[in-house]
């Protein structure tokens, strides 16, 4: 639900299509926030929110770029958004220089019916729960992307990707 409150805050998602009826439901496919990630934890006693953006004159060298997944097999919108970043790629999409890339968040999952590409899964119907087979799966394809582990994997994207989706954000560090 936090997503679609940001979502119609930064007027990614229009008020009046949010009624009782879609919330906490993966669907309709384009009713989502496509610049928000948010996150529940209760085990929190409070309310935490960090806001990244980029903003001209600001000073340093690190830079915010975000995506929308297709899937959790979407590893052409992570290199993609890498190299929008100027991140230097290798030929096969992978980061050239781990060092580049300061951090990345991502926010993943699989469709309602389990399919992956439309091919069938054992996520939801193996003896693990959903979220550990998730968040191998993504880590895999970041760590081989990236060249390392540094970046915070979260599952259950209701509201935050299409169904079946993910979003990424990636802070990279600027070549002087």
């Amino acid at each position: 639900m936090g997503a679609l409150g940001a979502g119609i805050a930064l007027r990614d998602i229009d008020a009046a299509r949010v009624t009782d009826a879609v919330i906490g439901v993966d669907g309709p496919a384009d009713l989502y926030a496509r610049r928000v990630m948010t996150i529940a934890a209760p085990e929190s006693d409070r309310i935490e929110a960090i806001a990244l953006g980029n903003r001209a004159g600001a000073g340093g060298d690190l830079v915010v770029t975000s995506t929308v997944m297709a899937d959790i097999l979407d590893g052409a919108a992570i290199s993609c958004m890498l190299a929008e970043s100027g991140v230097a790629l290798t030929r096969w999409g992978g980061v050239s220089d781990p060092g580049d890339v300061a951090a990345l968040l991502i926010k993943t999952g699989v469709a309602p019916d389990g399919r992956v590409r439309g091919q069938r899964t054992t996520i939801y119907g193996g003896v693990a729960p959903p979220e550990t087979h998730i968040r191998a799966a993504s880590s895999g394809m970041l760590g081989a992307i990236l060249g390392h582990t540094r970046f915070f994997n979260s599952g259950d994207p209701i509201h935050h990707a299409p169904p079946g989706g993910g979003v990424a954000a990636v802070i990279v560090r600027m070549r002087k």
